[in-house]
């Protein structure tokens, strides 16, 4: 009898370039399994309705894809797998968080706004932007309630700007659940495929072959 070809979700954050998650995907594949991506598009990253609609379509195809999946998101996508471990029936193999947990703050807003486009905003501009479109922090209360499921695999960069490793660490330390937190020395938010490549694909191919 065949085995059934497992699947990863891959949920990647705003602005996330191919050549970043190269190498999670080259790793995926070499263990034979399939990949489906979604991403996040602009202001969608500051939408509660946006993650919770998104979910319940990638929640709906797990369900018709019938097969062992993994979740692994990065960055951003980080909310997009809270919202499907929320409602899920059916727990993945492993849920893998890049560059991640963390919540929004007008700090890391700017910090993310001038990764991607090189532009250094006001807080109080981007106050007004957030208000100007019905945003609020809805994410911090959001997600600190459904953040905690078990089976998860967190790699951060030690060096990340925009996510506090201090509230990853506390993050773990809370959880009901194991854990597995790996700090990359050498990288910082989104970069560490990039930086450290040997050391991911080691941690990421052994956790891979522990489950199949």
């Amino acid at each position: 009898m065949n085995k059934i070809k497992p699947v990863v979700y891959i949920l990647s954050g705003y602005k996330t370039k191919e050549k970043s998650i190269k190498l999670m995907k080259e790793i995926y594949r070499k263990n034979n399994i399939s990949i489906k991506e979604y991403s996040i598009n602009g202001i969608n990253i500051f939408k509660p309705k946006y993650f919770i609609n998104e979910s319940k379509k990638i929640i709906k195809e797990i369900e018709n894809e019938n097969r062992p999946f993994f979740l692994h998101s990065n960055s951003a996508g980080y909310f997009n797998l809270c919202e499907i471990n929320s409602k899920l029936k059916t727990a993945p193999l492993k849920n893998i968080i890049e560059s991640g947990p963390g919540i929004m703050s007008l700090s890391n807003i700017q910090e993310t706004i001038y990764r991607s486009n090189k532009i250094w905003i006001p807080s109080f501009l981007i106050n007004y932007w957030l208000n100007k479109h019905g945003i609020n922090e809805w994410n911090i209360n959001r997600y600190e309630k459904i953040k905690d499921f078990p089976n998860k695999l967190i790699l951060f960069g030690k060096n990340d700007k925009i996510l506090d490793l201090n509230y990853v660490k506390e993050y773990v330390k809370k959880s009901q659940y194991q854990q597995d937190l790996v700090i990359f020395k050498n990288s910082g938010h989104g970069n560490i495929q990039k930086n450290e490549p040997e050391i991911y694909e080691k941690v990421l191919d052994s956790n891979i072959k522990k489950i199949l």
